[in-house]
């Protein structure tokens, strides 16, 4: 499987955090409902370059997920764990993404 990491960066790029998360997993299950319209924020990450969150972006996805939570019980630990680990991004912080 491929892998798609989770890291929090400060402004200046500096590496804040590192997750054990791999977002692949929710990324593929999105893909394969064919209906990305429904989930705007997951379906922009780049599975094979790097996507950045401010904190501005971040409520957004999180919502995606809990929506996306409600319809995949399957997939439910990953989107916790995904929504846990955004909210240890702080002010002035970035929440990034960083595919195969």
């Amino acid at each position: 499987m491929q892998h798609i990491g989770l890291i929090i960066t400060g402004e200046d790029g500096k590496l804040i955090d590192q997750s054990n998360i791999n977002f692949a997993e929710i990324l593929s299950y999105v893909s394969s409902l064919n209906n990305s319209i429904d989930f705007p924020w997951i379906s922009t990450i780049d599975p094979y370059g790097m996507t950045v969150y401010n904190g501005k972006q971040i409520p957004k996805f999180v919502a995606d997920l809990e929506k996306l939570e409600r319809i995949s019980p399957k997939i439910s630990k990953a989107i916790n764990e995904t929504i846990a680990y955004t909210a240890k991004v702080k002010d002035f912080q970035l929440l990034n993404f960083i595919g195969d």
